[in-house]
């Protein structure tokens, strides 16, 4: 009796194993996204700081749009695996219509890469108007493929 218990008890973990570590990694994944994310949005934020004119580092914007470039190699691979159920803003559109997806994140890496080039030429104007382009390049992916902020799980933003 005691041993088909234990074979019973042995069985039932071996078959939760599998499940949880799926769990577990889709967790993984969706939380390795949002740290890329965050890393592109805080380069953003940066290089906004900086041409607000709140900080007199012009000469870091050309590196922080190269990081932004950098990252934007990344984004396809992180979502190669569909995992939109649970906390993430990810749409599951995104799998759909990937093609569309990739295309959108190369833009955003062209335009980051045309801020880089507006940073070493150092004219703020040229620079303002290439960082309004890569958010706009930016906001072109988020339309159709980041939940709306009323359907975020980060509510209230």
């Amino acid at each position: 009796m005691l041993g088909r218990f234990l074979a019973a008890v042995t069985l039932g973990a071996l078959i939760a194993v599998p499940g949880s570590h799926a769990r577990a990694n889709g967790d993984s994944v969706i939380e390795y996204r949002q740290h890329l994310m965050r890393a592109i949005g805080g380069h953003m934020a940066a290089v906004a700081a900086v041409v607000k004119g709140r900080l007199p580092l012009t000469e870091h914007i050309a590196e922080h749009a190269e990081l932004i470039e950098k990252a934007a190699e990344l984004v396809p691979a992180a979502f190669e695996e569909q995992v939109s159920d649970g906390l993430t803003d990810a749409q599951p559109e995104i799998w759909s219509k990937m093609d569309e997806f990739v295309e959108l994140n190369a833009e955003m890496a062209q335009a980051s890469a045309a801020l880089a080039n507006a940073a070493e030429e150092g004219d703020m104007r040229d620079i303002a108007m290439a960082m309004q382009s890569l958010g706009k390049s930016c906001g072109s992916c988020h339309q159709p493929f980041r939940k709306p902020k009323e359907e975020s799980y980060k509510q209230p933003r």
